[in-house]
């Protein structure tokens, strides 16, 4: 299989479009940036013969087997260059890092994994992180201080052209201090170092430069499984590391992943019991669902976000206030009634919904006004006859595919003349990343890498080459909202740090280069034989204390 490129919004700006195509593949399919799913070629994996243990396993006691279906598909299983959503999902079970942020609500609460304890401060940009001691590999190898070393040295290394490069670009160097404790110097002071090395999945050094097949489908982790078999974008088969030490616990000798990407099939699969949990459910299908005896299903407020995304490197969206009437011309309200049947909210308030911690309301707060949008379609100038745009609608999405004639009515109603290019992600790829598209209608879920931070997310979306290269936005506004993010990122303090998000969010609501139209409700549905089952914010499906 070939290895695919990773996305790199932080690095230097892309000019190759086969870079931009990889760019939008791996950051769409996996978590940051849009929800694409893209299949790769298939593959297969093996394991290594299973491990025997001694018994001191904090994993909880095992027996049984766990089948459940995710939407997402998955390329490879490196977690430093593969984004994917499935990627995410299931490296999340092979792979530990230093600190781990809680995947349920609040989603706030940050603790030690690998590391025994929050980083120790020398100085203002100097932190030791100790590790814990009897951590091994699953290819029986022990965890150093040189591994993690090594996994943040691939991060910060732009020929590895991890996503999170520009995340860890504050960090100015990684050192051994022993066998069993990192030392960071910092290029500036910060409180969000803990948040920031929980992107880290810590990898093996040995086992990465031994052998190309474990950035491939057999990845060598510390955490409670490792890989029996794995198909690319189509299913994996987990089996339980005896010689796993972390504080996660585990009830299931086996899990087992299947990739289905119809909706339809997914509950289908549930309803006969070929799985016992299901994630992605059809916003139409909770009710029956949640009322089908055996059965459980629950809806999640989550950060997960349809957007339209402007070509603004040309007319007529390199024009904000164009820009800006595309989103008073579209009836938020009238699609979370007939396309979410209500499991979203309209993001009338921009990138961050109103529940999260940093959310203040902007200077600028949209609203659904057809009068208002032709007047400013007037103002820039295009107010005599249709303006013809091509939209870009990835109608293999479900949220997507149910909204696109709404989105489309509403916007012929306010001046505009849409021609609408639908179709399977992949077969937009191409459009976005040679710029052969005015306006798209996607979705993302910057959260599902783990962090929620405000900064963190934001930084993830317009820092680097992201903003420039698939929104074609450049300029003073991008260079202010990336000084804007350096400086929240040293902030000294929260009321610091929120102070700069809403400097941030208010640029942002007045440029729109990228406009959130709905916050979607994340809906699971599990069998009632799990018991302790817990639905996630986020894509994947939470197995930690679950038994059946």
């Amino acid at each position: 299989m070939r290895h695919l490129d990773p996305d790199r919004p932080f690095s230097a700006v892309w000019s190759d479009p086969l870079s931009r195509r990889e760019l939008l593949r791996t950051a769409g399919a996996g978590v940051g940036l849009l929800a694409i799913a893209g299949v790769a070629g298939a593959c297969t994996s093996s394991a290594p013969p299973s491990e025997s243990g001694d018994g001191s396993s904090q994993g909880g006691a095992g027996g049984g087997e766990f089948a459940g279906a995710l939407s997402h598909v998955f390329g490879a299983l490196d977690p430093i260059t593969q984004t994917w959503f499935g990627t995410v999902v299931v490296t999340d079970f092979i792979h530990e890092v230093l600190y781990r942020i809680d995947p349920f609500p609040p989603r706030e609460n940050v603790t030690p994994e690998l590391a025994t304890e929050l980083p120790r401060q020398l100085d203002e940009t100097t932190y030791r992180v100790p590790l814990r001691q009897g951590v091994t590999f699953h290819d029986g190898t022990p965890l150093t201080a040189d591994d993690v070393v090594f996994t943040i040295g691939r991060i910060k290394d732009p020929a590895t052209a991890s996503l999170f490069m520009g995340f860890f670009e504050i960090v100015a160097e990684a050192r051994s201090v022993g066998d069993h404790e990192v030392e960071l110097s910092l290029t500036s002071p910060t409180t969000l170092l803990a948040p920031l090395l929980s992107l880290a999945k810590i990898q093996s050094r040995s086992a990465v430069e031994a052998s190309a097949e474990a950035l491939e489908l057999k990845p060598i982790g510390t955490g409670p499984y490792r890989v029996d078999t794995a198909v690319s974008g189509n299913a994996v088969t987990l089996r339980r590391f005896d010689q796993y030490s972390g504080p996660r616990s585990f009830a299931f000798d086996e899990v087992a992943l299947d990739v289905v990407a119809d909706a339809n099939a997914r509950t289908a699969g549930l309803r006969s019991s070929q799985w016992q949990a299901i994630e992605q459910v059809q916003a139409g299908s909770l009710d029956s669902l949640a009322g089908t005896d055996g059965l459980e299903a629950e809806s999640v407020t989550s950060y997960h976000q349809v957007d339209l995304l402007f070509n603004c490197g040309k007319p007529p969206f390199d024009d904000p206030r164009v820009r800006r009437a595309a989103l008073y011309a579209i009836d938020r309200d009238t699609i979370t009634a007939t396309s979410y049947f209500g499991q979203a909210t309209p993001a009338w308030g921009g990138h961050l919904s109103p529940d999260h911690p940093s959310y203040t309301e902007p200077r600028t707060v949209y609203r659904f006004d057809s009068a208002y949008a032709r007047s400013l379609l007037a103002e820039a100038g295009y107010g005599n006859e249709p303006l013809d745009i091509v939209m870009l609608a990835a109608t293999n999405i479900e949220e997507i595919n149910s909204q696109t004639p709404l989105v489309e009515q509403n916007l012929i109603d306010a001046g505009f003349r849409p021609d609408i290019v639908s179709g399977e992600q992949e077969s937009l790829y191409s459009r976005v990343s040679e710029g052969s598209f005015d306006v798209y209608l996607a979705s993302r879920d910057a959260s599902a890498l783990g962090v929620t931070d405000a900064v963190l997310l934001l930084r993830l979306m317009y820092t680097g080459s992201f903003p420039r290269t698939l929104l074609f936005w450049d300029g003073e506004p991008l260079q202010r909202l990336e000084e804007l993010s350096g400086r929240a990122l040293a902030a000294p303090d929260p009321a610091s740090r929120d102070s700069l998000v809403a400097e941030m969010t208010d640029l942002l609501a007045e440029e729109v280069p990228l406009a959130p139209l709905h916050f979607k409700k994340q809906i699971t549905a599990w069998s009632s034989q799990l018991s302790d089952f817990r639905p996630l914010p986020t894509v994947g499906l939470a197995l930690d204390g679950v038994n059946a």
